[in-house]
């Protein structure tokens, strides 16, 4: 066999622009839309309990304000005075655009007197988030009708008008004593409700390399008579600490209450926050063909200059009826890949034959298209791969004498639909047969024989390191031939 010098693979830049809206921030915005409209929902429930009144509300800013107001007959309520949602809650309406191309909002259901989230209908509300500059904002009061109502003309808890006196049966007449004024009651000093804590960040969907490893929690009350308790997953409610370690897909639920419980205080509402993670996916095809070889000046191939195909023979065989050396590959369909996500890009055959000196190749150009339905692209790659030979010597294993293809890290400048972020296309690859072995750049094959491996790839920020070859390809230098007795 020849001894071919060693070329390293090289790397083509190539610019992709993709711009894609990825269905799952609708999804994630509907969730989190209708957790907000669950909320307000309930609080709704908690204000009818306490005679509070929606019925004259025909729009969700209107019942939103009720909310927040304060009862107005406050002296008289046994239970809650107070607001219903905090105080900072806003609302940002969608634009006539936006409502006509069918997104998710928040409206006013005037039958059923709660929010609905739909995605036809009215403009409505887009989003609800927390405005720092409604603190500190008078949201007036109301009138709640309250069944019980503390006392306001009696010493005991609750009014109680007296029975007259009752006529006595044997029709004699019965002398009542007038008791003077009851003392006016002592009013209970008016409850006061907690701020929920602030989320840092705040939920939503993030890009994929820009998701949090951690939430803050900042309360926003005297934290030397209040503490933060949150969930995470629905789990057990803990004392916040310090930063929370997130996930994709992962859901906090936070409180404040008083570290002592006071009768005087309530504890603030709920606040849940879904951290979502943006995962960009590629689906499509590869194809590849063989161009551009490279060799001795007695060089034989099948491919004529300029030409290319994606089965590529070369040398000239050196028995009679023998063959030629032979790569082809057959490129394979990909769906839904992600990030880091290795896939099969297409196969390679390899047949590792014997040839006459000087008529062998020595590299090859590889072209690999990629065909992209999702999103819709199509991109080509250009790798040159080094076709090494080995010596034959009798002492050397099947695994030493084999000969091998070899390429370098493939880098190509991969602008995906994340703000342009740049990928890198890292190739490895794969084989796990009897007919040769595999490293993560080159791919052996025994003397006479034909295999096949996986032409591994996947996208990451950071590109794969280049293997080392200062020693020799990675196929490792022929071992000296043994000592002689």
């Amino acid at each position: 066999m020849e001894l071919l010098a060693t070329v390293g693979a090289i790397g083509i830049l190539l610019s992709v622009s993709i711009v894609v809206l990825s269905p799952l921030l609708a999804d994630v915005r509907k969730v989190k839309l209708e957790n907000n409209v669950a909320m307000i929902n309930s609080a709704i429930d908690s204000y009818e309990a306490e005679g509070g009144d929606v019925t004259d509300c025909s729009t969700v800013a209107q019942v939103v304000g009720k909310l927040k107001s304060t009862a107005a007959n406050k002296e008289i309520i046994a239970g809650y005075r107070g607001s219903y949602l905090d105080p900072r809650l806003d609302t940002e309406m969608q634009s006539t655009a936006e409502a006509a191309g069918g997104e998710w909002r928040a409206l006013w259901d005037d039958s059923a007197k709660r929010l609905i989230v739909d995605n036809t209908g009215a403009v409505g509300v887009k989003r609800f988030y927390f405005n720092e500059d409604l603190v500190g904002t008078d949201f007036g009061t109301d009138e709640r009708n309250v069944v019980n109502q503390l006392a306001t003309k009696d010493e005991w808890i609750w009014d109680y008008d007296e029975p007259g006196p009752v006529a006595s049966l044997a029709g004699s007449s019965t002398t009542t004593t007038e008791v003077g004024e009851p003392a006016a009651p002592t009013n209970p000093d008016e409850l006061d409700q907690l701020y929920p804590p602030t989320f840092t960040p705040e939920g939503g969907l993030f890009e994929y390399f820009d998701f949090p490893s951690s939430l803050e929690l900042t309360n926003p009350n005297d934290s030397s008579t209040t503490e933060i308790r949150y969930s995470l997953n629905g789990g057990a409610w803990q004392t916040y600490s310090s930063p929370i370690p997130v996930s994709p897909d992962d859901q906090v639920s936070a409180f404040v209450r008083p570290v002592t419980p006071d009768p005087g205080v309530f504890n603030s509402f709920t606040t849940t926050e879904f951290y979502q993670r943006e995962t960009p996916s590629l689906s499509g095809t590869a194809d590849g063909a063989f161009k551009d070889a490279v060799g001795a000046s007695g060089m034989v191939t099948s491919i004529p200059a300029g030409d290319s195909d994606s089965d590529f023979s070369y040398g000239k065989a050196l028995l009679t009826g023998g063959e030629q050396n032979r790569l082809s590959f057959t490129g394979q369909a990909f769906t839904d890949i992600n990030p880091d996500q290795r896939f099969s890009i297409g196969l390679l055959t390899y047949l590792n034959s014997t040839t006459e000196i000087g008529t062998s190749a020595y590299e090859v150009t590889l072209q690999i298209d990629l065909n992209f339905s999702a999103p819709s692209a199509t991109e080509s790659v250009n790798v040159a791969l080094a076709l090494e030979s080995t010596k034959n010597y009798p002492w050397l294993t099947e695994d030493q004498k084999a000969d091998y293809v070899r390429f370098g890290q493939l880098h190509s400048d991969f602008s995906t639909f994340f703000n342009g972020e740049t990928y890198y296309l890292n190739l490895e690859f794969a084989y796990s047969g009897t007919e040769g072995y595999s490293a993560i750049d080159s791919f052996h094959v025994h003397e006479g024989k034909t295999a096949t491996a996986e032409v591994v790839g996947y996208f990451s920020q950071t590109p794969q390191d280049r293997p080392d070859v200062s020693g020799g390809s990675s196929g490792g230098s022929t071992p000296p031939p043994p000592s002689l007795p």
